[in-house]
């Protein structure tokens, strides 16, 4: 697996950004993942742009200063033309959902051992506990279809989602915080994606 580059840091004490393409990134790849689409700069976009990540997360060539210059770095940036939602993105903001790619890939990565997808609970509980602490509205059936579309069977879906709810129940009774849903928001990122293409035309 190769080594994460500072790009998100979480406070479990990982830091993700997994910029060139691992297994799992892979699978999002050619699962229609715009997150894992876009992880590779190309040395020249053509057309409109949009950073996918952190603060700037949505904003497209021409609504930032003309002094902000991407930084390939740091910013996951793709073309809005290939930018398309699929069916299994939770229903949040554009930002939000990197968290989740970000977390989901580093998973998925995780339980690779050699060229067969394993069980490491370890890096599930680390995972249950990122997206607590972020507060994100997400649903077990959400984060396993995101889960199995980065590379892990489908027959660990059942499993998954119940130590995933376990986890964050349990969390839930004994810190006493829970997700944001006013940053949940039906069709958040399908319409992020389809204005930019109105904006694009």
């Amino acid at each position: 697996m190769l080594p994460p580059q500072t790009v998100y840091s979480l406070k479990a004490g990982i830091e993700l950004g997994f910029f060139e393409e691992t297994w799992a990134s892979g699978k999002g790849k050619i699962a229609g993942c715009p997150f894992c689409n876009a992880r590779k700069f190309p040395s020249e976009l053509r057309g409109k742009r949009m950073q996918l990540n952190g603060p700037r997360a949505g904003q497209i060539d021409g609504e930032v200063d003309d002094s902000y210059l991407w930084n390939q770095d740091t910013d996951l940036i793709a073309e809005v033309s290939n930018l398309y939602a699929p069916h299994w993105l939770p229903d949040i903001s554009i930002r939000h959902n990197f968290i989740v790619d970000e977390i989901i890939v580093w998973f998925c990565n995780n339980s690779l051992r050699g060229e067969n997808f394993y069980w490491d609970r370890k890096s599930l509980g680390t995972l249950v506990g990122i997206i607590w602490d972020k507060m994100l509205p997400v649903t077990a059936n959400e984060i396993s279809s995101v889960a199995i579309a980065h590379g892990m069977p489908s027959h660990f879906q059942n499993e998954f989602e119940n130590l995933f709810s376990f986890g964050i129940d349990t969390l839930r009774m004994n810190c006493k915080k829970s997700a944001r849903k006013s940053w949940r928001q039906i069709n958040a990122v399908q319409d992020a994606f389809a204005e930019a293409h109105r904006f694009n035309r």
